[in-house]
């Protein structure tokens, strides 16, 4: 998106009216925004966002205690691995006609009437938006996600376990990631495992949950590898267990409790059924660094309703990454993978790091810390792919080294004069 974009939201409930505005920056790759209603009474609302460029969506719902969140992709949404899928924000139809963009396409026309997209270029990314947009209209409403409010959680780690960065509180909002340690220092394990609780008994009414989600940060080395997690259910003495063991994308029955383990490392916990929680204890025994002493979490979320939630979307990691280096500057390129929206090129160099978005499988980079890039300096690529909040992690890094592509031109008007013992030469600059 080469322009800044904003995106009028309304919401509805009876008489009353609460809008909202959210705004994509331009960006080469993929760029996303949110807004939040808040303190909403139970009840049935409207939601409406509308945009310049593409066709109103409304979507109808209720309010009934939880938190929801509805996700919306613009043009066309990934296909995702369950039947549940996000919202999708179509684009509104245009006046140009595919013939008329095709002749413009092969004429070389950098008009903006044909940059149907926004991008900033005339291409075969406008074409296939043209197509899109021609496709028979049926609006494709979100799945909506029943959060438990983070106000009706809290938060604590037990005795032996000690917090050493960022606060409790915030995994529950993913402000900041929390890094907890053994208060001995041992490393984690059976002996000496971690405990973070969750407390859910202050509120008037039962929380009521069928399963939830642990992440961690994406490049973290400090994820869970093992534990138990201990789950307390109202008017039961003995507490759930459910351990946690790699079940990617496991398919065990809905009414067993498991953990399912995706790609990235996070952790998603299916309870089976939705239950009454009074509390709930990640016991944590061993992590992905060998004899690891710390354990790393970014995000807990816990959910009323697994079946609604939108899962990522299987996306991988780029291939085949290559590069070529020029006189200051560098080509890389990659293998495109399917249900991405864009992808992130890392450059490291001098202990800098800069990131480069891009939506097509190929980018040429000139600059580094907004200066030029300098020949036979070495400069550290990787990629990754990205599906809005969604990323797959970095690739295994190349190492590029740009270099003078020619010799330097001959000089003009070179002259010669002789003295005593020496020659004089003189040129143009």
């Amino acid at each position: 998106m080469s322009e800044r974009q904003s995106f009028q939201l309304t919401l509805k409930h009876g008489s009353e009216e609460e809008t909202r505005t959210a705004v994509l920056e331009a960006a080469q790759g993929a760029s996303a925004a949110s807004a939040v209603f808040e303190n909403l009474p139970e009840g049935t609302y409207s939601l409406q966002v509308a945009a310049k460029g593409y066709r109103t969506y409304e979507q109808i719902f209720q309010m009934d205690g939880y938190d929801q969140s509805i996700q919306l992709y613009l043009g066309t949404a990934p296909q995702l691995f369950e039947d549940v899928q996000p919202g999708l924000l179509a684009y509104a139809a245009s006046n140009v006609q595919i013939k008329d963009f095709v002749d413009a396409l092969d004429r070389g026309s950098v008009d903006s009437i044909y940059d149907i997209n926004q991008d900033g270029t005339v291409d075969l990314a406008d074409l296939q938006r043209l197509y899109d947009e021609r496709r028979e209209y049926k609006q494709q409403t979100s799945a909506i996600e029943r959060r438990v409010p983070k106000s009706a959680v809290g938060v604590s780690i037990e005795a032996g376990t000690q917090l050493v960065s960022g606060k409790l509180e915030d995994v529950l909002a993913a402000e900041s990631a929390v890094t907890l340690k053994h208060a001995d220092g041992q490393a984690i394990s059976t002996d000496h495992p971690l405990h973070l609780t969750f407390d859910f008994q202050q509120n008037e009414n039962p929380i009521r949950m069928e399963g939830f989600t642990i992440q961690a940060p994406l490049e973290s080395v400090n994820k869970i590898a093992d534990g138990m997690i201990l789950v307390e259910i109202e008017g039961q003495d003995e507490p759930l267990q459910v351990p946690i063991v790699n079940y990617y994308r496991s398919r065990r029955a809905a009414s067993s409790p498991y953990v399912e383990m995706d790609a990235r490392g996070n952790l998603i916990v299916h309870l089976g059924d939705q239950i009454a929680v009074k509390k709930v204890t990640i016991k944590v025994t061993k992590t992905t660094q060998a004899q690891g002493s710390l354990v790393e979490i970014s995000k807990v979320e816990f959910l009323n309703d697994m079946e609604t939630r939108i899962p990522e979307p299987e996306m991988n990691m780029p291939k085949n990454l290559q590069g070529t280096a020029g006189d200051k500057k560098f080509t890389v390129s990659w293998t495109p993978e399917r249900n991405v929206t864009g992808y992130e090129v890392r450059i490291e160099a001098d202990g800098y790091r800069e990131v480069v978005k891009t939506t097509v499988p190929s980018v040429t980079v000139t600059q580094f810390k907004k200066d030029k890039l300098e020949n036979k300096k070495e400069y550290m690529v990787s990629v990754q792919s990205v599906n809005g909040d969604w990323k797959s992690g970095y690739s295994a890094p190349i190492t590029l080294t740009p270099q003078t592509s020619s010799k330097p031109a001959a000089p003009d008007d070179v002259k010669a004069s002789g003295g005593y013992r020496s020659i004089s030469l003189s040129w143009k600059t």
